[in-house]
């Protein structure tokens, strides 16, 4: 079971990482405004860099979208893109963890029976 919830841990990390890249790309460098010098000092603090909007999105595939409220407030369309973020980052890696798991305990449930089947003879 370690084997597959690793893999689901690269595959968040990836997501929250791709995420990470277009928030600083677009949000914090202020192209998605028409340019640095249109974004306010606030909105351009929420995604300065790769560490700190790492941090502020790793926030919000946890539930908590607070950092994100002046970002809401300039661009109203972004409360869809965050729910979007959390819906990808939250809820299907928990599916995937999940099925990942239970699949492994049906094999082990498996190899189990085949050793009880095989003592029994």
């Amino acid at each position: 079971a370690m084997h597959g919830m690793v893999w689901v841990i690269v595959l968040t990390v990836v997501c929250l990482f791709f995420g990470v890249l277009l928030f600083v790309k677009f949000v914090g460098q202020g192209l998605i405004f028409g340019g640095a010098e249109h974004v306010s000092a606030q909105v351009k603090n929420t995604f300065p860099n790769v560490a700190t909007a790492m941090w502020v999105l790793f926030k919000v595939m946890n539930g908590d979208p607070g950092d994100l409220e002046a970002l809401f407030e300039v661009m109203p369309f972004f409360k869809l893109v965050c729910a979007v973020f959390m819906i990808i980052s939250s809820w299907a890696i928990l599916s995937i963890l999940t099925a990942v798991v239970r699949w492994e305990f049906h094999l082990a449930k498996e190899q189990c029976s085949r050793w009880l089947w095989w003592r029994q003879r």
